[in-house]
């Protein structure tokens, strides 16, 4: 449902003129550029960890939303929450004052959304540059910071790159990948970067997202809450090779022999693939490692 009509009632037809605008804008641009898809990936990454708690809240996204703050929406349906967030990488970048600076459109976002009975409204300003982001903190206008925010997010043309330099978005990611490997959590991210390009102008489900990640790449992806316990004689098994060691971990089984050699099975050990790689063990009793080695790789 649109919002015009109560912008303009709200603000004026000046107003309302601007705010359409803004959306005619994002469509054009709705091919988005490399920094706020990036930035999108981090926030889905952290999301999807809130989908696999038992509370499965009703959590939607929007880039380009119908907004004052509007290049990524972020609605929390059950908790009746937006998180609005405006991304720059302009060195320039200030609050500015009056009709079209960011310090107005936070506070008529706010306005907004309190006339639409939204009960929590945070507005996030991304900065690309970590300095301007400090001196931008100290200076949020009174008048929006009850709930306004900076957030520091670098620029950068590549995922890989991204991974190297900025801590917050490895630990996301890492969070919900089956491994630690620095491949695998490029290829995750890659992987989550190629289906928001693809999806962003009709996606509103975070959890359809995760859905549709889970059934094009089901093995990339930590698995939580599930406990698999090993058949009795695989574990015996295991047991009895000199310096062989495993755990369980994400939903994944990991190995390791002595320092040197380790990897980690690509499926879940809730899937009928790992029901197969036990039952290959017991059947063929490996006593050493390397009569192991070849069941495992």
């Amino acid at each position: 449902m649109t919002h015009t009509k109560q912008v303009e009632n709200l603000f004026g037809p000046d107003v309302e003129r601007y705010f359409t605008n803004k959306q005619t804008g994002g469509n054009s641009n709705q091919k988005g550029s490399r920094y706020e898809d990036f930035f999108s990936v981090m926030q889905l990454a952290q999301l999807f960890q809130l989908l696999t708690n038992d509370d499965r809240e009703d959590i939607e996204i929007y880039a380009q939303a119908e907004a004052f703050v509007d290049d990524l929406l972020i609605k929390y349906q059950k908790h009746n929450t937006q998180h609005h967030f405006q991304l720059k990488t302009s060195p320039t970048v200030n609050w500015g004052n009056g009709l079209k600076s960011i310090g107005d459109d936070f506070y008529k976002q706010k306005v907004l959304n309190d006339n639409l009975g939204i009960d929590i409204t945070r507005t996030i300003l991304v900065c690309s540059d970590k300095e301007k982001a400090a001196r931008l903190q100290k200076k949020v206008p009174q008048n929006i910071a009850d709930f306004a925010d900076i957030i520091f997010f670098p620029e950068v043309d590549t995922i890989n790159h991204l991974l190297l330099i900025h801590d917050e978005f490895k630990v996301l990611i890492s969070h919900i990948c089956f491994s630690n490997d620095i491949d695998k959590l490029e290829a995750l991210a890659k992987l989550i970067l190629g289906h928001w390009v693809d999806k962003k102008t009709t996606l509103t489900s975070v959890n359809g997202l995760l859905s549709t990640l889970e059934n094009v790449f089901p093995n990339y992806l930590a698995r939580s809450n599930i406990a698999v316990n090993l058949l009795p004689e695989v574990e015996r098994i295991f047991s009895t090779i000199t310096h062989f060691s495993f755990k369980i971990e994400k939903g994944y089984f990991s190995w390791r022999y002595h320092d040197f050699d380790s990897g980690t099975i690509p499926y879940s050990v809730d899937s009928t693939e790992f029901i197969a790689f036990q039952q290959e063990i017991a059947s063929k009793c490996p006593r050493q490692f390397d009569e192991l080695e070849g069941i495992l790789l």
